[in-house]
């Protein structure tokens, strides 16, 4: 015989999913999940069974209304959420839609704290379940309806982005949106409703400021290249324009080194042949200088003895020369 958990439901046990609309079903229900309630405020997340007993009903009569635990909580859930799951918007922006969302969901996030915290804390349990490969015993709790109020109230943003940037939209909204942000803000910041408010709705209005301004990433065609959409052009002569003009500029200032340093080179060898001149002329006058006087002595000698052997003899002085006189 299979053994069955506490918690488990009868084996006979009908579709709990779908909430009598009126009637002493409707009653009942409403009953048991007010007696829930209750019990989740005191820090109680009640079984079927403990709900049943604190209720004052059977088992059983718990059992047809709530199979599981895990359809107790989401039933809670949408009781606390019920108006939100209903959210409508006619503002025409997507900042006005989101503004409005987060103003009529936040308040009642704090008025149903309790529920929605053992919410969190079944989710993560059967998470944790799940990923210990622990058997399911029975339905799990789905969570997931602020993706569909985020995209309702992104939706004037369908026709400006396309479909990859409109999820990344919602998806950075939903960072800011639900139970989670709302605990985290008021736990780890110890803020109150209004700074809570402040700080979701101030960081989705930044969010969709930037989403405006983008624009869907599509290739244009050659028609918009030519006439609708002049910027992606002039960006894109802007560029070699800027290159052309870099090395004409560089270019510039190496023939004007060249040139200077020609200049350089032509009065360094103008000096140095000014330099050679100079030595030469006087290496030159030094020479001249050395032999000058000798020419002139030798010169004015060869004049006067010229001039003396062309004197006559007669004129010529007589000589005395001593004789010596025979036989001495």
């Amino acid at each position: 015989m299979k053994h069955l958990p506490p918690d488990a439901p009868p084996a006979s046990s009908p579709d709990t999913t779908a909430a009598p609309a009126r009637g002493p079903r409707a009653r009942m229900r409403k009953a048991l999940l007010t007696t829930a309630m209750e019990m989740m405020a005191r820090g109680i997340t009640p079984s079927i069974a403990e709900l049943a007993e604190a209720a004052g009903v059977s088992r059983a009569t718990a059992y047809r209304y709530f199979a599981t635990q895990g359809e107790l909580i989401s039933a809670i859930v949408g009781e606390s959420l019920g108006p939100m799951l209903e959210w409508q918007s006619d503002a025409s922006t997507a900042a006005e839609r989101v503004d409005a969302l987060f103003c009529a969901t936040y308040p009642r996030l704090e008025a149903y704290e309790v529920p929605l915290r053992a919410a969190i804390q079944v989710s993560l349990q059967q998470i944790a379940h799940q990923r210990a490969g622990v058997p399911a015993t029975e339905r799990p709790f789905v969570r997931g309806y602020r993706v569909q109020r985020l995209r309702s109230a992104a939706q004037p943003l369908r026709d400006q982005l396309d479909e990859a940037q409109f999820d990344r939209v919602v998806q950075a909204l939903s960072l800011l949106y639900g139970t989670e942000v709302f605990l985290v803000l008021k736990d780890i910041w110890r803020l109150e409703l209004d700074e809570i408010l402040d700080v979701v709705r101030w960081t989705a209005g930044a969010i969709l400021q930037r989403a405006e301004r983008e624009k869907p990433v599509t290739a244009p065609s050659a028609t918009s290249q030519l006439t609708v959409d002049p910027a992606p052009r002039r960006a894109r002569k802007t560029v070699p324009v800027r290159k052309a003009a870099g090395i004409g500029v560089a270019a510039k200032k190496v023939e004007k080194l060249a040139k200077e340093a020609a200049k350089v080179a032509t009065r360094s060898a103008a000096a140095t042949h000014e330099a050679d001149t100079a030595s030469s002329m006087a290496q030159s006058d030094k020479i001249a200088r050395r032999k000058t006087p000798a020419s002139v002595d030798n010169a004015t000698s060869g004049t006067a003895g010229r001039a003396l052997s062309a004197e006559p003899r007669a004129a010529r002085p007589p000589t005395q020369t001593s004789r010596r006189k025979p036989g001495r």
